[in-house]
């Protein structure tokens, strides 16, 4: 049900990295429920995933819908499981320690710095990885610190600990090597290969949230695939201006200026590295215009305002 939202979301979804998020997703959404019990130990039902693609290949399309399939899974919203972004050792084991008997996921995108920081002794990002490797099995321990009670040093709690990191295929060959290999690292991880990037007509088009999706912050069709993993119950948000385009000529008329100026690079060396930031730029005109009419009080987007933020 995952891989039909994403294809019915998306013209031409980058499936490798979504089915990689169905795993991640579904293990963060409801792998605090239950154990695997072997001999000596209960194994928790954690996954690690590092989805790999080139850039502009749909990777930002892919996190989109494995958080917000997480946030409907869970009743405190994506937040209940997220841990944040950048965390030392002592941080993250710190915030495990109150987190008994609940999932927790910690989910890097752009992950090279963090894979070139498990190489170097000097980093703490290589301490973190030594504490990773043994939240894999699913447990952690409470360190001995100046704020540690007699009763609580030593003390340890059972966690499904996912690990997330997003990179492109290159980065990921650059800074892996033999080592990775022999600490387990590499064997703890689904990892996906993204196929090459696809620019078609939809995917340059300007997708807009219809009021459905603007009142409960996610896709219907994710609503209704975690629909029967809980009851949800719409939150209060912040009021905001929803802007849109006045007429289909306007949106028409920003693909075709996406597609010339992908046209330039297409020929180039450096193309598919260009293409991430030639779509990245490009996505500054329509909020270039967008500005430009609110700036006006008005919440629909006109050919005026295109055509100047182009120019």
């Amino acid at each position: 049900r995952y891989i039909a939202c994403a294809r019915t979301m998306f013209a031409e979804p980058n499936l490798p990295l979504h089915y990689l998020n169905a795993w991640v997703g579904l293990s963060s959404g409801v792998g605090d429920r239950g154990r695997i019990h072997l001999k000596g130990k209960a194994v928790p039902l954690s996954l690690w995933g590092m989805p790999t693609a080139d850039s502009a290949a749909g990777k930002g399309d892919a996190l989109s819908t494995l958080e917000s399939s997480i946030g409907g899974m869970r009743r405190g919203g994506f937040g209940d499981v997220h841990l944040g972004y950048d965390t030392s050792a002592q941080g993250l084991n710190n915030q495990l320690m109150e987190r008994q008997g609940k999932v927790a996921l910690l989910l890097v995108d752009e992950a090279a710095p963090m894979l070139q920081g498990f190489k170097q002794e000097t980093s703490y990002y290589n301490t973190l990885k030594a504490l990773a490797l043994k939240l894999y099995d699913g447990r952690a321990s409470r360190s001995v610190r100046a704020s540690t009670t007699k009763d609580e040093a030593g003390e340890s709690i059972d966690v499904t600990f996912n690990f997330w990191l997003q990179t492109t295929w290159d980065q990921l060959t650059n800074i892996l090597d033999l080592t990775d290999v022999q600490s387990g690292l590499v064997g703890r991880f689904l990892v996906a290969v993204g196929d090459d990037a696809k620019i078609t007509d939809e995917s340059l088009a300007l997708r807009f949230a219809d009021e459905h999706q603007v009142s409960i912050g996610r896709h219907p069709m994710l609503e209704s695939l975690v629909k029967p993993i809980r009851d949800w119950s719409a939150s209060q948000g912040k009021a905001v201006h929803s802007i849109n385009v006045a007429t289909k000529e306007v949106g028409d008329r920003f693909v075709k200026a996406r597609k010339d100026v992908l046209a330039i690079v297409d020929a180039h060396p450096l193309a598919s590295h260009l293409r991430g930031v030639i779509l990245r730029v490009t996505e500054n005109f329509f909020k270039a215009a967008a500005l430009l009419a609110l700036s006006e009080g008005r919440t629909k987007v006109e050919m005026e305002d295109l055509l100047l933020a182009l120019k």
